[in-house]
């Protein structure tokens, strides 16, 4: 399976996913990719801005209720927040909201999770 990371201004890297993690390291990709962001709301400042605020929102209470859930309603949540998150190009994110989706239980996919959570809400608010 070949994943496609987006990067801030557009360009695109797709990578097997039987590279190495090293590899995988030494692309440094954005927590939100504004491109992406600004195609989604017609670059609109005024629409991004709200956008960005609701999804702040949205991982102040996904954080919480993700650990908190139950397992079934922890892949729901995890499920609302991986297609948030690549609605407005926090892929990082997206990815490890996956993670959380499929393997519930898991402790590393959960902190991988809350680390993530964390980067885009400052990336957000350093926007602001």
């Amino acid at each position: 399976m070949v994943r496609t990371y987006a990067c801030q201004g557009g360009t695109g890297i797709s990578m097997s996913e039987s590279k190495s993690k090293t590899m995988a390291a030494s692309v440094a990709v954005e927590p939100v990719d504004l491109a992406h962001l600004d195609r989604q709301t017609l670059g609109d400042r005024q629409l991004r801005s709200e956008v960005l605020t609701l999804f702040l929102n949205e991982t102040a209470l996904a954080g919480t209720t993700i650990e908190a859930a139950d397992v079934h309603q922890r892949r729901q949540s995890a499920h609302r927040l991986v297609g948030s998150a690549r609605a407005i190009g926090a892929f990082p994110l997206a990815e490890a909201a996956v993670g959380v989706e499929r393997s519930p239980l898991s402790a590393p996919a959960l902190a991988r999770l809350s680390s993530r959570i964390d980067e885009v809400r400052t990336f957000i608010l350093a926007l602001s």
